[in-house]
């Protein structure tokens, strides 16, 4: 595998680190709002309902605040408590990761995904357990499951598209990135991209216009 100087160049290097901050940070918004809707669609007056709600409120303020422990030790006690609670098994995953507990990681998302088939957040999850493995080809194809969804995130385009040019697949990477400019015209984060692709291309003229596109955005 290349290493990340000799991908992105010298000044690419910052750019790729600022990009996987701001994914991050969307990541997490797009898993708050995701665990705010799930609240609502709670009955609190079921038995067990207001619990459950606190549970999943508590969670996700600590994830929010970055003690992914603390989240982590609670995303658990939901799982163990409410079992038919796919976001728990999504929170476990995320958490765990980024505490670098990557068994952890890919368990919550192997039982989650057992449990719940269809649910996208936790084949989500599992592409980017692969991708933290350094397994992109299966990142790749388990992005592949849902970047076709209509509901499908920005940031998962954005992950399944930098994991398409680790893998070199640099024709498909051009095809998405197409669909992907026209339905988010406005997200700078998919010009660095193809900024990228331009440099693996050594299209240098077109890598720095592109470059420069993404600095004024």
């Amino acid at each position: 595998m290349k290493s990340t100087e000799r991908q992105f160049g010298s000044g690419g290097v910052l750019t790729f680190i600022r990009m996987r901050s701001l994914r991050f940070w969307t990541i997490l918004v797009r898993s708050t709002q995701q665990g705010l809707r799930m609240l609502r669609s709670i009955d609190v007056l079921s038995p067990g309902g207001r619990e459950r709600a606190s549970a999943i409120a508590a969670a996700l303020g600590r994830q929010v605040a970055g003690n992914q422990a603390e989240a982590l030790e609670l995303w658990e006690k939901l799982r163990d408590r409410w079992p038919d609670t796919a976001m728990a098994y999504a929170g476990i995953s995320a958490t765990a990761r980024r505490l670098g507990q990557i068994d952890k990681a890919e368990a919550a998302t192997v039982e989650g995904m057992q449990r719940f088939p269809a649910d996208h957040n936790l084949v989500a999850e599992a592409a980017q357990n692969a991708q933290a493995r350094g397994d992109w080809a299966a990142s790749v194809a388990l992005w592949e499951r849902i970047v076709g969804r209509q509901d499908a995130q920005p940031a998962w385009l954005h992950i399944y598209g930098h994991a398409l040019l680790i893998c070199g697949e640099y024709d498909k990477l051009e095809t998405v990135l197409r669909r992907f400019r026209a339905l988010y015209p406005e997200k700078s984060g998919f010009i660095s991209l193809e900024a990228m692709l331009a440099s693996e291309r050594e299209d240098w003229e077109t890598a720095v216009r592109l470059w420069q596109r993404f600095r004024a955005a």
